[in-house]
């Protein structure tokens, strides 16, 4: 009798150990499900997004797109790539789709952060089928390693329901995938039942806001300058009159009183970081969407973008205003003005022995490019019948560096391809757009007034010219 009641304590000690570690493993964490953030649009850009979720679909990926509300900013349509079952993972694939020229940037979602906009939804034509996120996701690829498929990173989509089947969203999100002929998971037709979390007391709490991010505007900057180990390496430098220089460049910007300018003792040109974050706007933005949401506000302002390619850009740029400027070959005089490179040029080199630049033609030593202006000279177009401003002729001067070094282009097309005036001119024309009532294309002959004499002579003759008319 002893032994029996000794054998049933024992039964009953294993059937209450294993109810508990039952309800353990119900109560524990959910494995996280990750997927890739690969472009956002303004809602009244879904075309694009639809043109890009049709690329990647033909290119065999899963693509799926949702929307979300930006504060300030509007609807916006985000694209999606794959599940993961890690950040790493997700990283990793983001890697070579960027590689495959797919995409030109991502970011890793945690499904939990695509939740609350809206649900994500495919646009393609193909037969979908329902991929779960949520609070117990069912993530593809952990089905295809059950199923024995190993080595492959590629996320899975899941296999077709029976007919006339009905998948319930039950709170969670729900992301239409295309159907993959690839694809080895079985399929689940129902998610497990989920209990309540487990109140965690010996847990600690975690201070998300002190987790360190990236630089959203750095971030930014890495979209436009995608060569990222040559970042750095280049910029801008400012010499002459140093305070002339910094007034014309603030004209490029066009932000009043924003203060993003910054000099460095050696002349080098910085962007406030902190102060750009202020004009777009994204202090208050999460993490995800204001890196987007500064691209957006830096590739809408023509003249910001152009100094974010500059003073992020590979080359090294020197903007010098002076009556005389330094060159290779020493200090010359500067007429109006004056943009040296030591790339081939088709107007110089073929009239130069041995068809190169004479060392006053090309720039100063550690300069791929210098541009000179007299500070006297103003230039007055002709077609316009109007001053050009003086920041807007530097603007022209710096697009068309940027066009010669960075774009390989010479100063005059060649055949069908263009030539690094025209991209500047090009570049004016979309500044203009932006800011119709302050600049003045240089499109057309340009009178360019190199003297104060000649300023005086030219309004003298204007005001002779008025009266005539009268």
């Amino acid at each position: 009798m002893r032994a029996r009641q000794l054998l049933y304590a024992a039964l009953l000690a294993s059937l209450s150990l294993s109810l508990f570690q039952l309800a353990k493993a119900q109560n524990a964490d959910p494995t996280p499900s990750y997927t890739l953030q690969v472009a956002a649009f303004p809602e009244t850009e879904k075309e694009s997004a639809d043109r890009l979720i049709d690329s990647l679909a033909r290119a065999g990926e899963l693509a799926a797109w949702g929307t979300a509300e930006l504060q300030g900013r509007g609807k916006w349509v985000r694209v999606f790539v794959g599940s993961f079952a890690s950040a790493s993972q997700a990283r990793l694939y983001g890697v070579s789709l960027r590689e495959r020229a797919l995409i030109k940037e991502f970011f890793v979602r945690a499904s939990a952060e695509i939740n609350p906009p809206t649900r994500p939804r495919s646009v393609t034509r193909e037969k979908r089928y329902a991929l779960k996120y949520g609070s117990r996701p069912i993530i593809a690829s952990g089905l295809a390693r059950a199923a024995g498929v190993a080595g492959d990173p590629r996320p899975q989509a899941l296999a077709p329901p029976p007919s006339g089947a009905y998948v319930e969203e039950l709170g969670v999100e729900t992301l239409f995938v295309p159907d993959r002929a690839a694809a080895a998971a079985e399929f689940v037709s129902e998610l497990l039942p989920v209990t309540g979390e487990a109140a965690l007391t010996t847990a600690p709490t975690i201070d998300t806001a002190r987790i360190p991010r990236v630089d959203p505007v750095e971030r930014a900057f890495s979209s436009i300058v995608v060569d990222a180990p040559a970042r750095r390496r280049g910029g801008l430098w400012i010499s002459g009159d140093m305070q002339e220089a910094l007034a014309r460049l603030e004209w490029i910007l066009g932000i009043e009183k924003a203060e993003l300018l910054i000099v460095a003792s050696d002349g080098r040109l910085q962007l406030n970081t902190a102060r750009l974050a202020e004009a777009a706007g994204i202090n208050e933005l999460g993490p995800n969407s204001a890196p987007l949401v500064m691209l957006d506000y830096i590739l809408s302002n023509e003249g910001l973008l152009l100094l974010v390619q500059l003073t992020e850009g590979s080359h090294r740029y020197r903007f010098h205003i002076g009556r005389k400027a330094p060159t290779f070959g020493g200090h010359v005089t500067v007429a109006g003005s004056m943009n040296l490179d030591n790339n081939f040029d088709s107007r110089i080199n073929p009239y130069r022995r041995f068809g190169a630049k004479l060392d006053h033609e090309r720039p100063p030593d550690g300069f791929d490019c210098l541009i000179a202006v007299n500070p006297i000279a103003r230039w007055y177009n002709l077609r316009a019948s109007r001053l050009v401003p003086d920041g807007h002729i530097i603007f022209h001067e710096l697009a068309e560096s940027y066009a010669k070094l960075e774009l390989g282009l010479d100063y005059l097309s060649q055949g069908a391809r263009a030539g690094a005036h025209n991209t500047a001119l090009e570049r004016e024309k979309r500044l203009k757009s932006q800011r119709p009532d302050s600049v003045v294309v240089t499109t057309g002959p340009n009178r360019v007034l190199r003297s104060e004499e000649e300023i005086r002579q030219f309004y003298a003759e204007s005001s002779s010219s008025s009266g005539h008319q009268r």
